[in-house]
């Protein structure tokens, strides 16, 4: 039988932005293809799919819980597929908005000497998911930001990056999932211990080991995406969205948006409209130098 195989950025959906350096390809896409219109396919080359919006499935082997709908309403979704991955990626719901990183394959042998990136499927961390969202508004940031970009997320993205995720103990993985549950309540250390039988400080110190960060940072982390997700994908206010992602208030939240992407709330969401609303959508543009 014979597979359809999609060659470098060639995606399924109406292009409304692209973005091309020397290295990488970086694309914002809308759907068009209904999911029974999806055949199964392979890619080339290894790539990044960023949902912003819509309830995505993918049946490629090796994610958790392949063939399962995964919905933006809880946050982006990142998915990283090596070179030959075979799947049926598709949206479920009517709409939809995704972002692709692409890299050739002569670019990535260069990258193989510095970085071993998974030969199977996964969902990378909320390192890699932060490097992406940063990708969204990297129109005005230049050629050298959106490569840094690129690169920090494909160093986030490396199997050993991955690998402290599969050494990690059942109980670990378990503490892992709380932090993801219900970003706008607090939550405690001792409880999350208590929930998974372990003591706090053997969980604080196996989070790091595993993880790089402590598990305050790393639900930081999750709300900063979810913010980021909820900038671009909707017109909540800013309160909505400081409360819905476990901020104090208004100020807490634009004050630790600022330190982590480098712009205010109201800049961010400015800047990620303006690239989808500009006329002649479809054309290809690099970012200016």
């Amino acid at each position: 039988m014979t597979r359809n195989v999609f060659e470098h950025d060639q995606f399924l959906g109406a292009r409304q932005t692209t973005w091309r350096t020397s290295e990488f390809s970086v694309s914002e896409l809308v759907p068009t293809v209904p999911e029974d219109g999806v055949i199964e396919h392979s890619h080339a080359e290894a790539h990044f799919v960023l949902v912003l919006e819509g309830d995505y499935v993918s049946s490629a082997c090796g994610l958790a819980g392949a063939n399962k709908v995964s919905s933006t309403r809880a946050g982006p979704i990142l998915v990283y597929n090596p070179p030959g991955t075979l799947h049926r990626d598709r949206f479920r719901s009517e709409s939809g908005r995704f972002v692709t990183v692409s890299r050739s394959l002569a670019a990535q042998r260069g990258l193989e000497e510095v970085l071993t990136l998974p030969d199977y499927a996964m969902t990378p961390g909320p390192a890699a998911l932060h490097a992406a969202l940063r990708l969204t508004h990297a129109d005005d940031d230049g050629a050298l930001a959106l490569e840094s970009h690129c690169m920090e997320l494909m160093s986030a993205t490396a199997t050993r990056y991955e690998e402290v995720f599969e050494r990690a103990p059942p109980w670990l993985l378990r503490a892992r999932d709380y932090l993801h549950d219900d970003l706008e309540s607090s939550l405690a250390l001792v409880e999350i211990a208590y929930a998974c039988g372990v003591h706090a400080v053997h969980l604080a110190r196996a989070f790091r080991r595993h993880f790089g960060c402590s598990p305050g940072a790393y639900r930081r982390r999750l709300r900063l995406n979810l913010a980021a997700a909820m900038l671009t994908a909707d017109t909540a206010d800013m309160s909505e969205i400081a409360i819905r992602c476990g901020y104090f208030d208004q100020a807490h939240f634009s004050r630790t948006f600022r330190e982590a992407f480098g712009l205010p709330p109201g800049s961010y969401r400015q800047r990620a409209w303006s690239v989808r609303r500009q006329p002649g959508s479809t054309r290809t543009r690099s970012p200016p130098l």
